[in-house]
């Protein structure tokens, strides 16, 4: 029986790297094409924060379903249903006309991948408190690789000329095969006895006893959100760099992810969890800081690779100290502190880019400074788990 367990476990290990890397690479093949698809339909900064506000509100509505629909489904099902939706978002954008209809499209897509964070996290969560092992550094590194892996193909498939609709609807045909494979390698979820006792509203914060840990994860989710949404961007207006080395900043940024999240559990046995995320918190922000006050291509990428490499550890430690507590169920732990810090990386993006509207893109990647900031003088509330 314990045989039959852990190899369950190591199935279910490998459905949840593979989940994070899908989920990312989905997410970056929209994000590199994202000033290819401003400039097809003549968006300005401000119409394409607002369109990405879209995929916030989408995203959102995805959070409460998601959490609803985890209290009777387990985890993998949940994925798999919006893994699709995802997929099928993506294709969809390759359809976009104009304006309102980007801002439709992307609700969808935003829906679909809202949802599949939820779910995919709560199944990492639950494989992670299975193994003796810190893993989330490892399960959130295969996210940071999906996304790198996304940003190399996008400026491949930029440099050959390829149109975004083709790219698009492409990567949605191929992506159902492997969602069917995670959702038969993942593992059924543990259910806590008082989750299902107790009342939940439709969308909560996470109680004051994580409370820490949740503006932790949206701090972090902010940066993230901006490098991802802005980076390109800020190359082709800030440095007036248009053709595929202008996705050097993100792809950096992903590097930096990959670096710090695969390489966290082997830190965490000679550093505690808070001394940890406070150093992380300020190479993070000194090496963005420097980066935009040098504003030169070269500081700017490096100055974004150490945004990643700070930011690396944040999500992870978070996520994974959640279900430390020994009061709160686990399941509310889980889904209030994933929905509150994924909130950080959807709204994040459209708000800089009102702000940028109004003043510049550069002024408004200074406020990631001030949550990474804001992430060193929270890293008290993390707690060693193990």
């Amino acid at each position: 029986m314990a045989g039959s367990k852990q190899k369950a476990l190591n199935r279910a290990w490998w459905a949840s790297c593979g989940a994070m890397f899908v989920c990312a690479f989905l997410l970056a093949t929209w994000i590199v094409r994202i000033p290819d698809v401003a400039i097809s339909l003549g968006l300005d900064d401000g119409a394409v924060g607002t369109a990405i506000f879209g995929l916030a509100l989408g995203a959102f509505a995805a959070f409460a379903t998601a959490s609803r629909i985890l209290e009777w489904r387990d985890s993998r099902v949940v994925a798999l249903i919006f893994g699709l939706i995802n997929a099928a978002g993506l294709a969809l954008l390759a359809l976009s006309w104009n304006f309102a209809s980007l801002f439709v499209l992307l609700m969808v897509f935003g829906f679909g991948h809202g949802g599949l964070n939820v779910a995919m996290n709560a199944q990492a969560i639950e494989v992670d408190a299975g193994f003796e092992r810190y893993w989330m550094g490892v399960f959130q590194g295969c996210y940071s690789l999906g996304g790198l892996v996304g940003a190399i193909c996008g400026s491949l498939i930029i440099w050959l000329e390829i149109p975004f609709q083709t790219q698009f609807v492409v990567t949605a045909l191929c992506a159902p095969v492997p969602f069917v494979l995670i959702y038969r390698l993942a593992m059924p979820d543990v259910r806590d006895d008082r989750s299902a006792a107790e009342p939940r509203p439709i969308m909560a914060l996470p109680p004051k006893a994580i409370l820490g840990l949740g503006i932790i994860a949206l701090c972090s989710s902010v940066g993230e959100g901006a490098m991802a949404d802005w980076s390109r961007l800020y190359h082709e207006q800030q440095l007036h760099i248009t053709d595929a080395t202008s996705t050097f900043g993100y792809a950096a940024f992903s590097l930096g992810m990959l670096v710090g999240r695969f390489s966290s559990a082997q830190i965490l046995q000679y550093v505690a969890p808070a001394t940890l995320v406070r150093s992380a918190g300020l190479v993070a922000a000194i090496g963005l800081s420097v980066g935009l006050i040098v504003n030169q291509s070269i500081s700017v990428i490096i100055g974004f690779g150490l945004v990643g490499l700070g930011l690396s550890v944040m999500i992870p430690i978070a996520y994974s100290a959640v279900t430390n507590h020994p009061e709160i169920p686990r399941g509310r732990a889980i889904a209030s502190v994933v929905t509150l810090g994924y909130s950080g990386f959807v709204f994040g993006p459209p708000i800089l880019g009102w702000i940028a509207q109004e003043t510049s893109l550069r002024l408004a990647l200074f406020l990631v400074v001030g949550t990474t900031t804001a992430i060193v003088l929270m890293a008290p509330n993390v707690a060693k788990r193990r």
